[in-house]
């Protein structure tokens, strides 16, 4: 037999691709393209006045409770990638990027987590003088978020939730950086 994949496998697995590298959201298109229109201006016009950027890929996120016995759910990221979101010239088109400051491991959690419940939340341990290619992987820190909260009823981590938004740090927690 022929090694060489088929066309009809090679088609099936850029299919397969394109799928995988698409955003996959509840917005309609027209809901997507909107809203990405505000998170770019917004974010433009935060960095114009203020010359910080405050838009991250919040990546990994902890599912808690006050109390076991709370039926309200609290929801906090674990890490924040500073990004930029860019608008191709005279295109509906946005396109995510890596802006190249450091990750912020979420502080304010881990203070709290501390504080609250006598919980020491790991470190995502990042030399920042290494390429990202060299980092730590996610999937390990995030396993280690969850043996760290395993014995607290209805908390979980789950490692494959994101989100595009807006964060902001009081100065405390902003000077500090994970190692």
């Amino acid at each position: 037999p022929d090694p060489r994949p088929s066309s009809r496998g090679t088609a099936e697995q850029t299919r397969r691709q394109r799928v995988e590298n698409r955003l996959q959201t509840k917005l309609s298109e027209e809901g997507l393209f909107q809203t990405l229109l505000k998170i770019h201006t917004e974010a433009e016009l935060f960095l114009q006045e203020r010359g910080a950027n405050t838009l991250f890929l919040a990546l990994g996120f902890l599912h808690w409770r006050e109390a076991a016995s709370s039926s309200k759910e609290c929801i906090a990221p674990l890490l924040l990638v500073p990004v930029t979101l860019k608008r191709r010239p005279n295109k509906d088109v946005f396109q995510l990027e890596y802006n190249g400051d450091d990750l912020v491991q979420n502080l304010s959690l881990a203070a709290r987590l501390k504080t609250d419940f006598g919980l020491e939340l790991p470190q995502y341990g990042v030399d920042q003088s290494v390429d990202a290619e060299e980092m730590p992987p996610l999937k390990n820190f995030f396993e280690a978020v969850q043996a760290c909260i395993h014995r607290q009823t209805n908390w979980f981590v789950d490692p494959n939730e994101i989100f595009l938004g807006f964060f902001s740090f009081s100065p405390q927690f902003a000077a500090q950086r994970p190692m």
